[in-house]
């Protein structure tokens, strides 16, 4: 699908820079790069899902070849952190 909507944004400083030397940069306009900086951000989401188990939690599932989190992983964490 391949529809261009128009609309009004409100940036922050920043962002609006970044958008901004990027159009200047590539020679596109602002809406183009700040439609390729949210597709980029997007690729790099970590791809997770929310199930529920059996128990009726809801439960984080992370993308195929996710290195796994053991508990004493979390334990050591937190041992530290305290």
């Amino acid at each position: 699908m391949s529809a261009t909507a128009r609309t009004t944004l409100s940036l922050e400083p920043k962002a609006f820079r970044i958008a901004r030397e990027r159009a200047e940069l590539r020679k596109i306009s602002l809406g183009k790069a700040v439609s390729e900086l949210i597709e980029e951000a997007d690729r790099h989401r970590p791809k997770m899902r929310v199930e529920t188990d059996e128990r009726g939690f809801q439960v984080l599932v992370s993308p195929e070849g996710s290195p796994q989190i053991s508990s004493e992983m979390v334990k050591e964490l937190l041992d530290n952190e305290w």
